[in-house]
């Protein structure tokens, strides 16, 4: 069920005069906004006509463009083509709607039948926890773009002018997000056609309606806590006689947006405008700043290929009794988890033409258009990060640098929890399939593992548990103009117990770390690699690694991933096998519950950290 606080309207906590706000609404003191006496320097933006940029020859117009894409994101548009009756009308609508009683509004909640929260609807962001600042703002928020995505019981029949006023106001800005999409790539030297062609004809688009009641103690809370917006551009129509809005200057200062004129709209560059420059090869020689990973004279060496066996599972896992062939690859695959931390495998009983199938349906997922792909977006109700579905990997701060990478990122294990309306319809049947065929090889090497530290035969297998998690991973790594200037996946370990990875066979990238050095791991077709997480060490003492690794990115060829992770049951705790700690051979690490680790993990991967120093002795 949704949170207690869900139910609480803001305008309805405003409505009490109350001497101050609720404790609930309350930021500390380092993140309350500019407000009292302290006034916040104005923003000095451009106001552009968008008749004039459609003009071939105006390049002041297309100069303005260019230079607020350059420093703010932001910029004002005129000559748009929508009345300013019209925008007055939109404002008016929803100011009435807002002013209604509770009751009506109370009749278009955003909750599911079964009272959960959902994205369409009137009412508050999502509350997650009791320790949540929420903000000071009610919303209604629509899905209106295409027309067949519109939940008409959302929609407010009161006032009635409201539906007609926003159906007309949201082809007014589809047509001018695709005019500003366009002189955007003008702007940038690219072809008009760029951005419209991976947007796509039927781009999803939501309206919301954003009400904030006065507020006693301005200086306390945020109308809106800060934030990007998770869209290609935002359309955004101002309140023209209350200012708010504020953006985040580099040197870290809140700079106010000047109230808008009457008839002007504002456009705001979004996160997916981020990811479809990672489609920009060849547009320039650089690439985003929030890229930019090593300095461009990185020194850091690299050597030739890693000497990573070739372990053949067949003769590894033969029968009693063992012959000397079994006891040599036993002997290779003990000297990789001890040195590696992976290894290559061949002979492994995954069918060619399945891992093959897996591939092709993966790369398709990746090239269609980019309507198609959201529809597996990561971002519940377009705000809220989620760890499955279609996007980027979690950003945690305006400082963090991004990685150039794409994914799709499903739990395949337990059956019974996978999200299949996350699934892309082209990947369900093989992905099903090379799962339980993955499954089968990792059972295959638990205990060939378990042998080489002389435990019992189905030590790990034991550990896993009846509810153990597996995820897949698949990872797009489009080319890059500058690879020597970002990663397509920063240096980390593995939080799993084991992963199983089929990358492409033709182009390289991955690198693993070892004595301050790092080395290409090599491709070869048709095997896979494997490569030991962090369970894996806490759990063998330390004995086998958890390898360091990461992804570089190629400047003329894409690069796609496979990836399966494997962990143990969540509920569970693991420490050093028993048998591993004696009087000489101390315990290297900390027993650990398996949830609190994965979700300490993201959090030190957002950071570019080591999540396994936290259970270090």
């Amino acid at each position: 069920m949704v949170h207690q606080a869900q139910g609480q309207m803001v305008q309805e906590v405003a409505a009490g005069s109350l001497p101050a706000p609720p404790s609930r609404y309350v930021l500390r003191e380092e993140h309350r906004p500019i407000g009292g006496s302290v006034a916040a320097e104005l923003l000095d933006f451009p106001t552009v006509d968008l008749q004039r940029l459609a003009e071939p020859g105006d390049v002041e117009e297309a100069a303005k463009l260019r230079s607020a894409l350059e420093s703010w994101g932001l910029f004002a548009v005129t000559g748009h083509g929508m009345p300013e009756s019209l925008l007055a009308g939109v404002r008016a609508a929803g100011l009435e709607f807002f002013h209604l009683p509770p009751e009506e509004k109370l009749r278009h909640a955003n909750r599911t039948d079964d009272g959960e929260f959902q994205p369409d609807g009137y009412g508050i962001d999502r509350v997650d926890t009791d320790e949540q600042v929420l903000d000071w703002c009610d919303r209604l928020y629509l899905a209106v773009q295409p027309e067949e995505r519109r939940r008409a019981r959302f929609w407010p029949a009161n006032p009635p002018s409201l539906a007609g006023l926003l159906h007309e106001y949201a082809q007014g800005s589809q047509r001018v997000a695709r005019r500003v999409l366009a002189a955007m790539a003008t702007a940038l030297g690219l072809g008009e056609e760029f951005f419209l062609r991976r947007v796509g004809d039927r781009a999803a688009a939501d309206a919301r309606f954003t009400y904030y009641p006065p507020c006693p103690r301005p200086e306390l809370v945020h109308g809106l806590k800060p934030h990007t917006d998770n869209s290609v551009v935002t359309v955004l129509l101002l309140d023209p006689d209350v200012g708010g809005l504020q953006v985040l200057r580099d040197d870290g200062r809140w700079v106010d947006v000047p109230v808008p004129g009457r008839g002007e709209l504002l456009v705001v560059v979004g996160d997916e405008m981020e990811i479809l420059s990672n489609a920009l090869a060849g547009a320039g020689d650089d690439v985003p700043a929030r890229y930019v990973a090593r300095a461009t004279n990185d020194a850091e060496a690299v050597a030739a290929a890693a000497p990573v066996p070739v372990i053949d599972v067949g003769l590894l896992c033969q029968l009693q009794p063992r012959g000397e062939s079994a006891t040599a690859e036993a002997a290779r695959l003990r000297t990789a988890l001890e040195s590696w931390g992976l290894f290559l495998v061949a002979n492994h009983g995954i069918e060619a033409p399945l891992m093959d199938a897996v591939m092709e349906a993966s790369r398709g997922f990746f090239r269609q258009p980019l309507e198609e792909k959201q529809r597996y977006t990561n971002m519940a109700d377009g705000e809220h990060f989620q760890l499955e579905g279609y996007g980027n990997d979690r950003v945690a701060s305006e400082g963090q640098v991004l990685d150039w990478c794409d994914r799709l990122y499903l739990k395949v294990e337990p059956q019974d929890e996978r999200n299949l309306p996350l699934w892309p319809t082209r990947l369900r049947g093989v992905l099903q399939e090379f799962t339980a065929e993955c499954t089968k090889l990792k059972d295959r090497l638990l205990p060939e593992m378990a042998k080489l530290l002389e435990l019992d035969d189905d030590y790990f297998g034991d550990q896993f548990g009846d509810k153990a998690d597996t995820h897949a991973r698949f990872s797009y790594y489009p080319p890059c103009p500058r690879p020597d200037l970002v990663f397509g996946l920063k240096p980390h370990s593995d939080g799993s117990f084991v992963t199983l990875l089929m990358v492409d066979s033709s182009v390289g990238g991955l690198q693993v770390l070892r004595d301050g050095v790092w080395y290409d791991v090599p491709t070869r077709p048709r095997t896979l690699l494997i490569n030991l997480g962090d369970q894996m060490e806490i759990m063998s003492n330390g004995i086998f690694r958890s390898p360091v690794h990461r992804v570089v990115t190629n400047a003329e060829k894409e690069r796609l991933s496979v990836a399966l992770f494997y962990s143990v049951d969540p509920e569970r705790e693991i420490q050093p096998a028993g048998k591993l700690v004696d009087e000489n051979h101390q315990a290297l690490y900390k027993k650990v519950k398996i949830k609190e680790y994965v979700a300490g993990l993201f959090e030190h991967f957002s950071q570019g950290k080591m999540v396994i120093d936290t259970a270090r002795i």
